[in-house]
């Protein structure tokens, strides 16, 4: 129940902020992977945040980082290269024991530290993209930890 509450908080948001954002180079979809759920990315230039919420096995994960993209990997200024930096939460399902009946991490929050890298495709035509993501994360609450979040999506800008 605590999953669909936290899921319920976050698309009432975004839709209340749609209408603030619908001058600016602002984007809603999906990403598939860890986790798989909503994303959305606000440009500012060759920058941009990004962030995320969904479900990766058996935790909620919520997401946001900060991205630098460069084109001049790919030689295509549609085909952006982007790193950056940003934090991650993951709420655990106490629920679940994973096959293990002393599972002490079980309903744990973790805080975590990501480093994300990826791709884009910019539609030239049209206001949508497509990413593929990959993000070396350390939990450093409530104790060190290390995992790879991984995901492709697709959003539509609102321009």
């Amino acid at each position: 129940m605590k999953r669909y509450n936290i899921l319920l908080f976050l698309l009432i948001s975004f839709m209340f902020a749609l209408p603030a954002y619908a001058r600016n180079d602002f984007g809603i979809g999906m990403i598939v992977g860890s986790p798989t759920g909503l994303s959305v990315k606000k440009w500012f230039g060759n920058n941009a945040v990004d962030a995320a919420a969904g479900w990766s096995s058996d935790a909620f994960n919520i997401h946001m980082d900060y991205l630098f993209h460069n084109s001049s990997l790919t030689n295509k200024s549609n085909v952006p290269f982007h790193f950056g930096i940003g934090g991650r939460l993951r709420f655990e399902d106490k629920d679940e024991n994973h096959g293990h009946h002393d599972d002490d991490n079980d309903g744990d929050t973790r805080l975590g530290l990501r480093i994300p890298l990826g791709i884009n495709y910019l539609f030239a035509k049209h206001p949508f993209d497509i990413f593929a993501e990959i993000a070396p994360v350390l939990d450093i609450v409530p104790e060190t930890d290390f995992s790879l979040d991984a995901g492709v999506g697709v959003r539509f800008y609102f321009r």
